[in-house]
């Protein structure tokens, strides 16, 4: 998953956060996939990854931009 997030996103302008740190393009591709699918553990299945890697990357890509990326509703 690495190379593939790295190959998309090493065109990409992003600009470091307040705390100094820049999203990792690994987080960024898992934010992607959630996004896309609505729900952590259909994400992992398209990423072949485990769903708490899956809420691991989203809380640090959460830290490395100081806020919420993502909105949770009742009932997923």
């Amino acid at each position: 998953m690495t190379n593939y997030a790295a190959t998309i996103c090493k065109d990409a302008d992003v600009q470091a956060s307040p705390s100094g740190r820049r999203p990792s393009p690994d987080d960024l591709l898992v934010l992607l996939a959630v996004g896309g699918s609505g729900r952590y553990v259909t994400a992992a299945e398209e990423l072949g990854i485990n769903h708490t890697t899956i809420s691991r990357r989203i809380a640090a890509l959460e830290q490395s931009i100081g806020g919420r990326v993502l909105a949770t509703f009742a009932g997923g």
